[in-house]
């Protein structure tokens, strides 16, 4: 067994040639060597702790026995945040050196978060060398380093942006996915070499949970190949996006184990993208599209999305989904995203027809906050569909920012009454106040007579039951 080599600075015990060592296990009985083994991986984790936690606390004084207790402790050290700009403490990249040369056992780290600087080359070797060890996660996020306005990139760094990103990704396929959440988030652009070569590093194929935010260069000619590869490799059942330009790459992505998809802002993706793509997922089950592209002509095939159970989109994208009872044809909870900020009445109405087709629909979501700005909306008279929404039981408002006063309150309230089997009513908004909370309840309970409770917040409701009136 070959010695390590001596450099020229102090030598340690970490620095005995193996030969050494053998001649110091020979006098020792197997038991006791096991006894030392035992040791060496307790010093080593407790060490490794105690060094951790003062890197993330660096004023804090504590006494021997309280950071033992902590390193028995495996959530204190099974989620490291390295490069943080912004947190109450920073781990510097060099750490993971230490973590790649602990001894014995691999530490109990299940959750990683780097969020590189402009000093990205040397920070992501750090980052690649440790995925080298293969190590088990959980969680996975890489955050990297977004160019202000103004900020020029020298050529020479874009180039050496780009060598170390693809370094960087060929070693992220040897991670490990842990057996619980197996998520891989990854954030922010970076700006690298365009042209060249495509990038043919292996795909990764590890990951259940996937968030990809604000990272264009993943579909740039030279690595839009390598990502949809990946995608389509990794069985995912959770996909979040935002800000991204995937939508002229959606025709080859196909996943199917995928059952939740989370678009938060993507308003280049169009609808004649997104549609096919969902038309060829049955197996999703929540769809939350927050804010699109414009609509165009595209449809969805008939029997698209039959396990959806939650859908959330702007008013345009709805119409179209729900237009043929076909599709979507389990749907329970329908939401208006807050994209819809100018809702039309005659929209509204149309899509409260749909529901009124569909018995499955219980919960429904509408932006009667801004419906009831003006009388317009109680003054409509074309044709109403609130009373035939005699299934739905739930009505949900999102009414972030609006000003209330007596006026609406009562508009608002006539509103609700206009559905005559919802018993439960939330809505949220920060401006409300509790005298604002007290007016509608009281309002409330004169004209809604079929309700039953009303939430003020996602967390408390307030019933309005007979014996508890005043």
């Amino acid at each position: 067994m070959s010695s390590p080599n001596l450099g020229s600075g102090p030598i340690t015990l970490a620095d005995l040639p193996n030969e050494l060592v053998f001649i110091i296990l020979e006098e020792l009985d197997l038991e006791e060597i096991i006894s030392v083994a035992c040791l060496c991986r307790r010093l080593n984790y407790v060490a490794l702790s105690y060094y951790i936690h003062r890197a993330m606390e660096p004023n804090r004084t504590a006494t021997t026995s309280l950071w033992c207790s902590l390193s028995h402790t495996h959530g204190e050290l099974s989620t490291l945040l390295f490069g943080a700009l912004d947190a109450g403490y920073r781990l510097s990249f060099s750490l993971l050196k230490a973590i790649r040369l602990w001894l014995v056992m691999s530490p109990p780290i299940k959750d990683v978060t780097c969020m590189f600087s402009n000093d990205f080359a040397q920070e992501a070797e750090q980052v690649t060398r440790y995925f080298g060890t293969c190590p088990e996660l959980d969680v996975l996020t890489l955050t990297f380093f977004s160019i202000h306005l103004g900020y020029s990139v020298e050529e020479t760094e874009k180039q050496r942006n780009r060598a170390t990103l693809e370094k960087l990704l060929r070693s992220l396929g040897r991670v490990v996915a842990g057996p619980l959440s197996r998520s891989l988030t990854l954030m922010g652009d970076l700006v690298i070499e365009e042209g060249g070569s495509a990038f043919d590093g292996p795909p990764l194929k590890n990951f259940e949970t996937v968030h990809l935010s604000d990272s264009n260069f993943l579909f740039c000619p030279s690595f839009s190949d390598w990502t949809i590869t990946s995608l389509n490799a990794c069985c995912i059942t959770s996909l979040r996006l935002n800000e991204v330009d995937i939508g002229p790459s959606l025709h080859q992505v196909q996943m199917d184990s995928l059952e939740r998809l989370m678009i938060l802002s993507c308003p280049r993706l169009l609808h004649s993208d997104l549609i096919p793509f969902l038309s060829r997922h049955a197996y999703i089950t929540q769809l939350e599209a927050f804010l699109l592209g414009p609509a165009g002509n595209t449809v969805f095939t008939s029997g698209s999305l039959p396990n959806l159970t939650r859908v959330v989109g702007p008013m345009d994208f709805l119409l179209v989904g729900l237009a043929l009872p076909s599709v979507m044809a389990s749907v329970a909870d329908v939401a208006v995203s807050d994209s819809s900020i100018s809702p039309s009445i005659d929209d509204t109405q149309r899509l409260l027809s749909f529901v009124a087709d569909r018995p499955s629909i219980t919960s429904l979501s509408i932006s009667l906050d801004q419906l009831n700005s003006t009388r317009d909306w109680l003054d409509y008279t074309g044709t109403r569909y609130e009373p035939q929404v005699a299934h739905l039981t739930r009505l949900r408002v999102n009414a972030l920012g609006f000003h209330f006063d007596e006026e609406t309150t009562r508009r608002m309230v006539d509103a609700v009454s206009l559905f005559p089997q919802v018993d439960e009513f939330s809505m949220w908004a920060i401006m409300m106040g509790t005298e604002w909370e007290e007016e509608f309840l009281a309002k409330a309970r004169e004209t809604c007579h079929g309700l039953k409770a009303v939430g003020f917040s996602p967390t408390t409701k307030i019933l309005l039951v007979s014996h508890l009136l005043p």
